[in-house]
């Protein structure tokens, strides 16, 4: 099973020439169902040999480098002699063809079942993917050991950090064994007020050893992950956590974390509590992102229809993108004169233009937020804002 990320979306939408064929279908997993599998994507490869061979379907310059059809879904048929295909936890199978080009993904997505034939790969239906490819950085920490792991909406995987201490023992090994802490007293005053001070002192140089020991913990994933932008969540009994904050000079440390020993949890069961802390901050910038599109909506810093933002992603204006999933709007753009025309023609030139509107923004590094269709911030087909303003 794969989580697509935003490199590779781009790289499925890259200009090239031929016919492209994306196909999609929700995935049985039961046993007793999986028949149903077959029959779906029996239908899809007959649907979309149906439509190739209708007339006028493919334009004359593009039909005569057409492949044989058999030939062009054989990957696809393939599939069909394999028995059971699927792959654990997908819930969506999404397949895409082209002229030497062929993938084939094991999706943690329902899809609804649908053909898309055009100039370039479809990739609407895959764009929830977005809202769960962010990464994130977890430490697990405590006294007597440190791990490393990157984790993202799916899994969770250790990494090896050069010089990274495995517990405070080793951190502090060189350190004089015979440290204390020095102090002077004027007149004791009792025994019990003797044995609270050295108490108190001997707080305070545990405090010290471990931040001593999170400072090196802190320096090694700093050689590491300095520079970039990742989430970082602390795994930890909650004492530690102020202290490793002093310690700590990454400035993307989140302030929440997973609480208690983490070595009484499996990868699996740390993942599982990292992710929705990590989900949340992809929902705060979504929610941002949409505030600031109906705080300038009204200004020349946004557009709002589909003939606007197109032009707009494709000379690299969009600073975020806003599209709304399961609806199309198809037509034909000039990138030469930046129009749009609008059409219903079921042929191969007539193509969705949200989704070449997405083509455009993903290659130009814009955001991109997808929500459903009554869930858009403003009343459009599709919005953005821009990056600046043109005369």
């Amino acid at each position: 099973m794969e989580l697509l990320n935003r490199d590779d979306l781009t790289e499925l939408l890259e200009p090239r020439e031929g016919v492209h064929i994306s196909m999609f279908m929700p995935l049985e997993r039961e046993p007793d169902k999986a028949q149903k599998n077959h029959i779906r994507l029996k239908d899809l490869i007959d649907r979309g040999q149906e439509q190739l061979a209708a007339s006028s379907f493919l334009p004359p310059d593009v039909e005569e480098k057409m492949p044989d059809s058999e030939a062009f879904f054989q990957p696809a048929e393939e599939l069909l002699g394999n028995g059971r295909f699927t792959a654990d936890g997908a819930q969506g199978l999404a397949i895409y063809l082209a002229p030497g080009v062929q993938h084939i993904y094991y999706l943690p997505l329902a899809l609804d079942q649908a053909v898309e034939i055009g100039p370039r790969f479809y990739v609407m239906p895959l764009l929830p993917l977005l809202n769960q490819n962010g990464h994130f950085y977890l430490l697990t920490l405590s006294q007597n050991q440190a791990q490393f792991w990157r984790g993202d909406a799916l899994t969770l995987e250790p990494v090896d950090v050069p010089n990274l201490p495995d517990g405070q023992d080793e951190a502090l090994f060189f350190e004089d064994p015979e440290r204390t802490v020095q102090f002077h007293t004027e007149t004791p005053q009792g025994p019990n007020r003797a044995a609270v001070f050295h108490g108190q002192e001997a707080d305070k140089e545990k405090k010290g050893a471990l931040l001593r020991y999170f400072r090196e913990v802190n320096k090694a994933l700093m050689a590491r992950i300095e520079g970039e932008d990742v989430p970082l969540l602390l795994a930890s009994v909650e004492y530690l956590w102020p202290i490793y904050q002093e310690a700590n000079t990454y400035a993307h440390l989140l302030p929440e974390g997973i609480p208690g020993n983490p070595k009484t949890l499996s990868a699996h069961e740390l993942q599982q509590r990292a992710w929705p802390l990590i989900n949340e901050l992809i929902e705060a910038s979504k929610g941002q992102a949409a505030q600031q599109l109906r705080e300038l909506v009204e200004t020349k810093r946004t557009a709002v229809s589909i003939d606007d933002v197109l032009p707009a992603a494709t000379y690299g204006r969009v600073a975020a993108l806003f599209v709304p999933l399961g609806v199309q709007e198809r037509g034909r753009f000039n990138t030469s004169t930046g129009s749009v025309e609008h059409c219903q023609d079921t042929n191969y030139e007539c193509e969705d233009l949200l989704n070449l509107t997405v083509a455009a923004a993903l290659k130009h590094d814009s955001e991109v937020y997808t929500f459903r269709p009554e869930e858009m911030p403003v009343d459009a087909q599709c919005a953005a804002t821009l990056r600046y303003t043109v005369p």
